[in-house]
């Protein structure tokens, strides 16, 4: 008898776009210096039509793709293109890796620069 490998579909599993929000918030926020921001609801409907200006975060996912817009702040003396890059790159690496889905777009948006004081220890 021969042995052969069968894949049994059990069902669909669906990730809301919600969920990738979600990952892309905590991802974007782990970066030292960002702070994902609403910025101005009026600014973000000005770039991304009505749909998701409320948390600085906006994903469209299509098919097993998805596209990512984000809005920050960084801490003033930060060098905002490299920690730009690491943003894109963290928010990669963790939709990937928690979704399987492939990051296409990831734009980062920085509307402002926080003048956070150093807490003491630091």
């Amino acid at each position: 008898m021969k042995d052969e490998n069968k894949i049994v579909n059990t069902g669909n599993v669906k990730i809301s776009e919600d969920v990738v929000v979600s990952i892309v918030t905590i991802a974007a926020n782990e970066v030292d210096g960002v702070k994902v921001t609403s910025a101005s609801a009026l600014d973000l409907a000005e770039l991304w039509g009505k749909k998701g200006i409320s948390r600085g975060v906006r994903v469209v996912v299509e098919e097993e793709n998805a596209d990512v817009d984000i809005c920050v702040q960084m801490r003033y003396g930060v060098k905002i293109p490299q920690t730009a890059l690491k943003v894109q790159q963290n928010v990669k690496d963790a939709i990937e890796s928690m979704t399987g889905m492939t990051a296409r777009k990831i734009n980062v948006t920085v509307s402002g620069v926080s003048f956070e004081k150093e807490k003491k220890g630091e």
